[in-house]
């Protein structure tokens, strides 16, 4: 199936989704979390934005498994989060441009350690103007792994073919679906995956 899309004319194959060929709805999740430019609000704990964070998933269709790679700025008072599914470590800079690269390596790494077909998220502040980025998400989605995103801002990058969902921080936060889709060729929308509760309805 994934010979298929390495296959296809590269401009068909932006108008597709990985799964239209493959069933993402019980594979892991991988979510790659920058804590400093997308904080946990005030009411809410690690607990409660995990659990909503998993509660978009799903409403998604996205069942599987979540790790949560939660990444923030080295600190003397750090809290300790017992949450089994969280996963926590520092943010080496102060340079944001930094970090991101840092985190997108962890996401490939992830990748790397994960058999595929996975499901990728990463939440940050902003990657627009980061076209590494979305190449990365446009390699790794070739070799079966599904690319998100959620970000403190809406903007053109959620449109990027290589996105597969994209919320806002406080959309996600909310436990809400996704605001954008990648966009869905309807000659091969009979074959998608029954078990992708949301089809790709929105702009990108």
């Amino acid at each position: 199936q994934n010979s298929i899309l390495l296959s296809m004319d590269p401009e068909k194959r932006k108008s597709l989704r990985l799964g239209t060929f493959t069933d993402l709805s019980k594979v892991e999740i991988g979510v790659f979390w920058n804590m400093a430019e997308c904080p946990i609000p005030e009411g809410m704990d690690i607990d409660s934005v995990v659990a909503n964070i998993t509660k978009s998933l799903k409403a998604e269709g996205f069942n599987g498994r979540v790790e949560v790679y939660a990444y923030d700025v080295k600190s003397p008072q750090k809290p300790i989060y017992h949450n089994p599914r969280v996963i926590p470590d520092d943010l080496p800079s102060e340079d944001p441009d930094e970090n991101l690269m840092i985190l997108l390596s962890e996401c490939l790494c992830w990748a790397v350690r994960t058999r595929a077909p996975a499901n990728i998220l990463l939440i940050v502040g902003d990657i627009e103007g980061h076209d590494e980025i979305t190449r990365a998400f446009d390699l790794v989605t070739r070799k079966q792994y599904n690319c998100m995103l959620a970000q403190q801002v809406d903007s053109e990058v959620f449109h990027h073919f290589a996105v597969d969902k994209a919320w806002t921080w406080n959309t996600l936060l909310s436990g809400e679906p996704a605001l954008y889709h990648s966009r869905l060729d309807h000659d091969t929308a009979t074959s998608s995956s029954p078990s992708q509760g949301v089809s790709g309805t929105g702009t990108g």
